[in-house]
């Protein structure tokens, strides 16, 4: 087992390796073109119901944001439970752009250290 960590590969190897039982890790390497920001719209609400006795927030247990720009919300957490789209009240259109247009640069001294 790795105790130091040199290089952000052993951040991968360490978390692969943490459980064994029932199944190990899976461990997905973002890169920086794959993270994505919102470009600066909101909801004004994100209450799943429009009228008295459906959910209100309070009952909400996960938000799920598509890159597609649709929001999906659960009720439960349990992984058999279905997604179900959020009634969107958004002034803008929401849209994802990228966070990072391109890699961030390292400097020469650390390119070096690596």
């Amino acid at each position: 087992m790795i105790t130091d960590i040199i290089t952000p590969r052993d951040y991968v190897i360490i978390l692969q390796t943490a459980r064994i039982r029932p199944s190990p890790y899976h461990v997905k390497v973002v890169k920086h073109d794959e993270i994505l920001k919102l470009n600066g719209s909101y909801f004004l609400s994100i209450k799943p119901g429009k009228k008295a006795g459906d959910p209100t927030v309070h009952d909400l247990r996960a938000l799920q944001f598509s890159s597609d720009g649709k929001v999906h919300y659960k009720l439960s957490f349990s992984e058999n439970s279905a997604w179900e789209a959020l009634p969107q009240r958004v002034q803008v259109p929401m849209e994802w752009i990228r966070m990072f247009p391109r890699a961030l640069p390292i400097k020469e001294r650390k390119f070096q250290d690596l």
